[in-house]
């Protein structure tokens, strides 16, 4: 009987992650894809907001890296806020 349980345990279905990753696990220094991933967007939009300077980046080599605190400052700035 208790191996039932303990297999119907491991084969429950696990919560889905948050939408966003807590800061605490956000990297210091990201790349575009793991901001595109963390912000749900797709990386040509990413890029398209690096190149309006509405994201801030900086060149590694051919490659945009983007800090923490700018994409966290990039939220804020973007937050929809509710209505009443």
């Amino acid at each position: 009987m208790r191996q039932l349980e303990t297999a119907a345990t491991q084969a429950a279905p696990q919560p889905e992650p948050a939408k966003n990753e807590p800061t605490e696990t956000l990297r210091p220094v990201m790349t575009v894809t793991e901001v595109a991933h963390h912000l749900r967007r797709s990386v040509r939009t990413i890029y398209r907001r690096i190149h309006s300077g509405e994201l801030r980046s900086y060149k590694e080599g051919h490659d945009h890296r983007i800090r923490r605190e700018w994409v966290l400052e990039y939220e804020e700035r973007n937050a929809i806020t509710g209505r009443g």
